[in-house]
């Protein structure tokens, strides 16, 4: 989290119209989760309001139930009612965030990479082989010299710490080792001089030259090349560890100040140039270059690993003690029952990240029994893929989080409104994110970096935009939404704006928040998403740049449009073991303007009546029932950025006003009040089950077939 500006090479904006997209050892034992079955929703708080009590009455004031806090003595007795998602990143010995944001990849030389811009290793030359029960590349039927025996995998590296805790000289230290895991088969004597394999390592990128990107990519050589000979392999036949080391005396490599990142503005060499290395066919490459002339020897290239020299590092030559530094520090919180989450690495943005936060979090969980998991505030990028690769879909399969947890900001200066393609952009995140973990996180934007007049890099949303925000989340099956900020403070050549303005005082944001979105996701709102399960069905359509869409269908739910410059997502839901109570939620994302819906329910069940109902507006609003094979129009006004959730479901089993004569089946379960209205007659056949009351307002109940309703304990039937 923390305020650090992102100066990054966003896409430029597009004319897209309309794009709809379907997708389908342990001593100690503590409880976790102290409020289980609430919607999580909660807070950044920054160093500055660590311990001051102003700040926690205010958040007090909203009624969040989460905060993302440090946890120290300090702050125990301010954070102990609140579910914590623990960042003590500037502790100077906080071993869980040290070790989670050290950098470690390992590529297996087997892989073989057929599309030459994809990340993976790649070859020109050799061949798969088994070699001392080792599945590796080899030689094998290489003669002569060959250019690229190994080479690739492509892929972006970070050249900067993410640990907030240290000052900038130290964060700019990252140095790389790598080394290559090899073995040497000869059949006959090799002269010991024979020159056997080059190694080197090199970054392929693009310049971007006062904002011009080039049309060439550059491959520049950060480590080697260095030559091994056959005496280098000795014994022969056994794998062994290589490292470059070249003239310099060292083995490691260090990214150039000119190669920062475009948002590293303190490693650029200016601000009229910086480099790519985000794209398809760029990136680090680890390279093999075969230098025999005959078959009398056979190199095998098990794998190749590279790590930082400033943390994981001290796993490669010591997992023992790195394991005991974890496990110790974690210890020390196992009397904290409200610790819900460690955060550990903010937006890993780097394949070498995901392995060491993996081993971090078995670490954490070994250290006793209910040890809260490592979680990561995970940013995917704007573009949704770095290197062609989904970087979101490798960082979730490699890690297995307990809990994903991602961000996504699209409220950026420059523009008063959100785009169309940064909505739509967030919208890709979130269904993506809902296909691989269920009830995922979701931080929200509620800051920006205001300097002198004008807003930097992020505008901070209006209350509407973090209302938009909340239900688009909401729609995808989010059970947890977290803000960043909650306070605002002086960070020197900007202010960040948060929640809360920079004297501590209410703003529109927090309003909207303790006035609308909080209550609403701690009441019938939230306690209904809890029980229900995101299908990934959706709808959505915009008009947007002329191009209109009039209608589209979901099962039983068509939308059309009332009057132009609407845009309308709706996320489709089951209820959790009750796969007929379906409801969607349906959210004007049209954030200057009430937008009018026209909303056609079908019934295309085989029940005879079912109900359309507003969930948390209920009578007064939307509350009717849908004969069998008809339909009913619905106008809804939705005032800007706001959402609603509505169910569909039939009468006899979940409730509702039962309008049309119907007769239930052996076995069938009410779960909610069942009001029988318009000279209607309820038929029971068999045995109906009835967790609620059947209320008798105009219309009858009558028995068939040994028909008897067995009420759960103070429920009946009631006669008006």
């Amino acid at each position: 989290m923390g305020p650090k500006p992102q100066f990054m090479f966003l896409p430029y904006a597009q004319n897209k119209g309309i794009i709809i997209l379907s997708l389908t050892l342990a001593l100690l034992t503590v409880p976790q989760n102290i409020f289980p079955q609430d919607f999580q929703i909660g807070a950044y708080f920054n160093k500055q309001t660590r311990t001051n009590q102003a700040y926690y009455k205010r958040f007090e004031d909203i009624g969040m139930n989460m905060i993302m806090q440090n946890a120290s003595d300090a702050t125990k007795s301010f954070v102990t009612e609140y579910n914590l998602l623990a960042d003590n990143a500037d502790a100077t010995n906080d071993y869980i965030m040290h070790y989670s944001t050290a950098w470690y990849s390992k590529w297996e030389a087997e892989e073989n990479q057929q599309e030459w811009d994809k990340v993976g290793v790649k070859h020109k030359f050799g061949e798969e082989a088994i070699y001392n029960g080792v599945r590796c590349w080899s030689t094998i039927a290489v003669t002569a010299p060959a250019v690229s025996l190994v080479y690739g995998p492509h892929y972006h590296q970070e050249k900067l710490y993410k640990r907030w805790y240290y000052d900038l000289k130290k964060r700019y230290n990252l140095k790389y080792t790598p080394r290559f895991h090899m073995a040497l088969d000869t059949k006959s004597y090799i002269d010991p001089n024979e020159e056997i394999c080059r190694l080197y390592v090199t970054v392929r990128h693009v310049p971007v030259i006062n904002n011009v990107v080039a049309q060439d990519k550059v491959d520049h050589i950060l480590k080697g090349p260095i030559v091994l000979k056959a005496s280098d392999f000795k014994p022969y036949g056994t794998f062994k560890d290589f490292y470059l080391i070249d003239g310099t005396k060292t083995d490691w490599y260090q990214y150039p100040a000119e190669f920062g990142d475009s948002y590293d503005k303190e490693l650029s060499s200016g601000p009229e140039i910086y480099y790519i290395d985000r794209y398809g066919d760029q990136g680090i490459q680890f390279c093999v270059d075969w230098l025999g002339k005959d078959n009398k020897s056979t190199l095998y290239i098990d794998y190749i690993e590279v790590y930082d020299n400033d943390g994981w590092n001290d796993y490669i030559e010591n997992p023992k003690y790195v394991d005991s530094l974890v496990t110790t520090y974690a210890q020390k919180f196992s009397e904290w029952p409200n610790l819900k989450y460690w955060l550990g690495h903010d937006e890993p943005s780097s394949l070498d990240a995901y392995t060491p936060i993996k081993i971090v979090d078995d670490m954490i969980q070994s250290a006793y029994v209910g040890a809260p998991s490592l979680i990561n505030n995970f940013f995917p990028y704007w573009e949704l893929t770095v290197n062609n690769d989904s970087q979101l879909v490798r960082y979730y399969n490699t890690v297995q989080p307990e809990k994903l947890f991602i961000d996504f900001f699209p409220f950026l200066s420059g523009w008063s409104t959100a785009r169309v393609e940064d909505w739509d952009c967030l919208r890709k995140i979130l269904q993506i994110c809902s296909s691989l973990q269920p009830g995922f996180y979701y931080q929200a934007q509620a800051h920006g970096y205001w300097q002198g007049d004008h807003w930097l890099i992020w505008r901070r949303p209006n209350s509407k935009e973090l209302i938009a925000q909340v239900m688009l989340a909401l729609a995808h099956g989010v059970k947890g939404i977290t803000f960043f900020s909650f306070d605002s403070y002086n960070a020197g050549p900007y202010i960040l704006q948060g929640i809360l303005d920079i004297n501590m005082n209410h703003t529109d944001l927090s309003n909207v928040l303790r006035y609308n979105i909080v209550p609403r996701l701690k009441g019938k709102l939230g306690k209904t998403l809890m029980s229900l399960d995101y299908t990934g069905d959706y709808i959505n359509m915009e008009y947007h740049g002329g191009i209109a869409n009039n209608q589209i269908e979901n099962d039983y739910l068509s939308i059309q449009h009332h009057k132009k410059n609407y845009f309308w997502h709706a996320g489709f839901f089951n209820q959790r073991d009750f796969p007929d109570n379906k409801y969607f939620l349906l959210t004007n994302l049209r954030t200057t303007m009430p937008v009018t819906a026209k909303i056609t329910v079908t019934n295309k069940t085989d029940f005879k009546n079912v109900s359309f109902t507003d969930i948390e507006r209920g009578v007064g609003s939307v509350d009717t029932t849908i004969g069998i094979s008809s339909f009913i129009t619905y106008f809804e006004t939705m005032p800007e950025g706001e959402g609603r959730l509505y169910r569909v479901s039939p009468v006899i089993k979940y409730g509702g006003r039962l309008l049309y004569s119907e007769e239930t089946k052996d076995g069938i379960e009410l779960t909610d009040d069942l009001i029988i209205e318009n000279g209607a007659i309820l038929t029971i056949n068999g045995n109906y089950h009835s967790k609620a009351n059947i209320i008798i307002k105009n219309g009858r109940v009558e028995y068939k077939n040994k028909g008897k309703i067995h009420f759960a304990e103070n429920k009946r039937l009631i006669t008006k």
